[in-house]
């Protein structure tokens, strides 16, 4: 791939993983999200936690469906963009997550 078209391919999995995260984020997902590991209390440490990995592990998700459906796999920069686009986010997810405890 050359330089022109990896820097399209990273814009593109960039506004992807925005997205997907817009999505996760929004007052009904938390709160489906909330309630589904508050009822799942007895069997998880805590439901902030799996919420995190819920999230995340969506993300992950729609990554690894992407690449699937093109038929390659993450490069180690497509790594590096995926983690730092949710590292850009982690304050806004953990916010979004303890503010749905009230």
């Amino acid at each position: 791939m050359d330089m022109s078209n990896n820097k399209v391919w990273l814009t593109i999995l960039r506004g992807a993983i925005e997205k997907s995260i817009d999505k996760l984020l929004s007052d009904e997902v938390m709160s489906s999200s909330r309630k589904l590991f508050e009822n799942m209390k007895s069997t998880i440490k805590s439901s902030d936690d799996a919420i995190f990995g819920y999230v995340f592990g969506h993300v992950s998700g729609v990554m690894d469906m992407t690449f699937a459906s093109l038929g390659r796999q993450p490069t180690d920069e497509d790594i590096n963009e995926i983690a730092t686009a949710i590292s850009n986010r982690m304050q806004e997810i953990k916010s979004r997550i303890y503010e749905t405890k009230t």
